[in-house]
């Protein structure tokens, strides 16, 4: 099926992420991840329940999570404006969140070594009921632990 992100190769993606400053090989990458079968579905999936939500006005029940959780916002965000975190302690038993001034929807690409340092520090800090064989990060390339870690 052909839609505005897939018309013209990809040509919707490719000026988006454009405008937002990302060079031309990086978006290559980008658009080869959404030429997966089902990738765009997903992604825009997302998306429209988000909005579905918000113009119906219905929150759905949640589950409060037990495990600790980290939060790295970019307060320059244009889309997940920083009132997106009101009440967000409600959601989990121990929440942390980092607020980055300056950064945008693309935190991780913009600020690479702050978000890698606040998973870094994260981590061993948190306290989960169980212990994992293994943990891969990929943050922008920087973070693979491929060690035992009882956190």
């Amino acid at each position: 099926m052909l839609t505005i992100e897939t018309k013209n190769d990809y040509e919707y993606l490719r000026e988006t992420f454009g405008t937002d400053g990302f060079p031309k090989e990086e978006i290559e990458h980008y658009v080869d991840a959404m030429r997966v079968p089902g990738a765009v579905t997903g992604a825009l999936n997302w998306y429209r329940a988000a909005i579905r939500r918000v113009l119906s006005a219905k929150t759905p029940e949640t589950k409060r999570i037990d495990c600790p959780v980290l939060v790295i916002w970019g307060e320059a965000d244009p889309f997940l404006l920083p009132g997106c975190l009101d009440g967000i302690e409600a959601y989990a038993r121990d929440i942390r969140v980092h607020r980055v001034p300056g950064a945008t929807h693309w935190i991780v690409r913009e600020q690479t070594a702050q978000v890698n340092e606040q998973i870094r520090a994260f981590l061993p800090a948190a306290s989960f009921s169980h212990s994992f064989d293994r943990v891969v990060f990929d943050v922008a390339g920087t973070i693979t632990l491929n060690t035992r870690l009882d956190l």
